[in-house]
């Protein structure tokens, strides 16, 4: 926020450094009476302290500063459709607050997840809500984990699931697979043809 009212907004590009200030809008130590602290006053010390241990002022880069896991639009088991467009109705809306923030983000929706080991099926990336098949939390925990030094995967929405047996002629999706194998650098390849800031 500008220090004087009417003053223009803060140009990130501009700023070198940042600065915190403290006014005590209260009343200070000094000023509180033994008599108010026998009423009940709480104690009051006069002293501030704000340890701070990391600050990243300003975003910029190519990569990723925010990973969101939302979820696709597919069917969940044991779930009602009125309360799943509820759920995915907040979803959105986080997303959108999110795309809206200024911060390079990544905005993974994967499709129902499991609990089942990782890097054992093919991966498919889409956008669209078309998935429908499962995945496992593992592989959806490795693609975030990939998405935070991948400069394809900033400022990208994608749904993700692992692979599927399309009945012959109902092909719909590019399969994107990947072999657990920690050097296989499969996320660049998955979202070099997909659509930004969706």
């Amino acid at each position: 926020m500008p220090e004087t009212s009417g003053a223009p907004p803060l140009d990130i590009a501009l700023t070198t450094h940042l600065s915190l200030r403290y006014e005590n809008k209260g009343r200070s130590a000094a000023s509180v009476s033994a008599a108010d602290l026998s009423s009940g006053e709480r104690e009051i010390t006069g002293t501030f302290g704000l340890e701070v241990d990391w600050i990243k002022g300003a975003t910029g880069g190519q990569d990723t500063d925010f990973i969101l896991v939302s979820c696709a639009g597919a069917e969940r088991p044991g779930v009602d459709h009125p309360l799943q467009q509820t759920i995915l109705g907040a979803k959105r809306a986080g997303e959108a607050a999110l795309r809206n923030s200024g911060l390079g983000y990544t905005i993974v929706r994967p499709t129902p997840i499991s609990d089942e080991p990782g890097g054992y099926k093919a991966l498919v990336f889409d956008q669209g809500d078309r998935l429908t098949q499962g995945i496992s939390a593992a592989d959806v925990a490795d693609v975030c984990v990939r998405a935070l030094h991948q400069p394809l995967a900033r400022n990208r929405t994608f749904e993700l699931a692992h692979e599927y047996t399309p009945e012959d002629g109902l092909q719909m999706y590019e399969l994107v697979a990947h072999a657990p194998d920690v050097s296989t650098n499969y996320l660049g390849s998955a979202l070099v043809n997909l659509e930004k800031n969706t």
